[in-house]
C-alpha cells in the first residue's frame, strides 16, 4: 500500500522528504508529487513508494498588482489565483491551461501549473510559463530547502533554475512556493473567424504574419466546432479558422477590420465579441472537445514552425 502524506507548510514537506531518504541509498523512497492530481494524465503513470499532497501547503502570500507580482504557496489552487487577478483585471499572460474538461477535474494549483509548464494559446505573443516564473522556494531530493530568484524581471544573480524547474514535473525538486509576474488583462476581445477555408494554413500564417499582432491563431475541423458552445461556431456545416485579437479598445477596433479585409478572400467572415471570445478560447486553450477517451498531444515547437508542423500532422 502506498503511504500518503498531507503536509500543511514547509516544514512538514521536508520532514517527509528527509524520512524519504533516511535509509541507505539502495533503501530510499521515491516519491510522487501531486497538488490536486489534475494532470496525471499526462504522460506516463508514476511509480512511487509515497505520494505527497501539496493542497494543504496553500495561500497567496503577496500580490502587489501596482508591481504586477504575485506570491503564493505551491497548493493554491489556480481558481484562487485567477479570481484575485480578475478583481484587479489582470492575468496571466501565458494563458495557463486547465485541462478541468478532459479529466473531469478542478484547475489544479499553482505549483503543479509552473511544474508541468501549462500555457495556452497566447503562447506565441506573451511566452510560455517559464519566462513569467520569477522565483520560488524548493526542497531538493536531499532534504534540503533552498530558493531562487526574487520579486523583480531583472534578477540576475546566480543561475536561473527558475527555467530548469518549470517543467520538470515534480523530478527535480518540490516547489513550496512561487513568484511570478502577471499583466493587466486586455481592454478588449475579438475573434475573427474564417468559415470552410480551403487552406487554413495559409489563413492562420498570414495573420500571424501581418502587422496587427493576433494573439491566438486555432483551425477547427468541422467535427470539432460542431462540438463549440459558441453558436457562430457550431451552426454551421463546415471547418472555422479562429484569429484572436485583443489590447486596447481603439487599436482593437483599428485591427479587426484591417484582418477582415486581409483574410476575406479565403473564405467567409464572422466577428466574435468578447463573452463569446473568451468562451471559445477557453475551449480550445482547455481541450475541452475531447474526453478522456481520446489520444491527445500537445506540442510546443516555435511559431514560425507551427503552420509546418500542423501541415505535415494533417498530410
Amino acid at each position: 500500500m502506498v503511504d500518503t502524506f498531507n503536509p500543511e507548510n514547509e516544514d512538514h514537506v521536508l520532514d517527509v522528504v528527509r524520512w524519504a531518504v533516511s535509509n541507505q541509498p539502495d533503501q530510499a523512497k521515491s516519491l510522487e508529487i501531486v497538488g490536486q492530481g489534475t494532470k496525471r494524465g499526462l504522460g506516463s503513470v508514476v511509480q512511487a513508494d509515497a505520494v505527497v499532497t501539496m493542497s494543504g501547503v496553500s495561500g497567496i502570500t503577496l500580490y502587489e498588482p501596482e508591481e504586477l507580482v504575485m506570491t503564493a504557496r505551491a497548493g493554491t489552487p489556480v481558481v484562487e489565483i485567477q479570481a484575485a487577478l480578475d478583481e484587479a483585471n489582470q492575468m496571466m499572460a501565458f494563458e495557463p491551461w486547465l485541462p478541468g474538461p478532459l479529466y473531469d477535474q478542478n484547475g489544479g494549483t499553482i505549483g503543479g501549473l509552473f511544474a508541468t509548464a501549462m500555457c495556452g494559446p497566447r503562447r506565441p505573443l506573451s511566452g510560455s510559463a517559464r519566462d513569467h516564473l520569477l522565483g520560488f522556494h524548493a526542497i531538493s531530493g536531499r532534504g534540503e530547502t533552498f530558493k531562487s530568484g526574487g520579486r523583480v524581471v531583472k534578477n540576475v544573480t546566480g543561475f536561473d533554475l527558475s527555467k530548469l524547474m518549470t517543467g520538470s514535473m515534480g523530478t527535480l525538486a518540490i516547489m513550496t512556493e512561487v513568484t511570478f509576474k502577471v499583466l493587466p488583462g486586455p481592454q478588449k476581445a475579438r475573434t475573427i473567424l474564417v468559415l470552410g477555408a480551403d487552406d487554413p494554413n495559409r489563413v492562420m500564417r498570414d495573420a500571424q504574419n501581418s502587422p496587427y499582432e493576433v494573439s491566438g491563431v486555432a483551425h477547427l475541423p468541422q467535427s470539432m466546432a460542431a462540438r463549440s458552445s459558441v453558436s457562430y461556431v457550431n451552426n454551421g456545416e463546415t471547418c472555422v479558422t479562429a484569429i484572436r485579437v485583443e489590447g486596447p479598445a481603439p487599436s482593437v477596433d483599428v485591427r479587426c477590420p484591417a484582418l477582415q479585409d486581409l483574410l476575406s478572400g479565403y473564405g467567409d467572415i464572422r466577428e466574435l465579441h468578447t463573452s463569446n471570445t473568451v468562451a471559445l478560447w477557453q475551449e480550445i486553450r482547455d481541450a475541452s472537445f475531447f474526453d478522456d477517451t481520446h489520444q491527445i498531444w500537445r506540442l510546443s515547437v516555435t511559431p514560425s514552425q507551427g503552420i509546418t508542423v500542423a501541415s505535415e500532422l494533417t498530410g
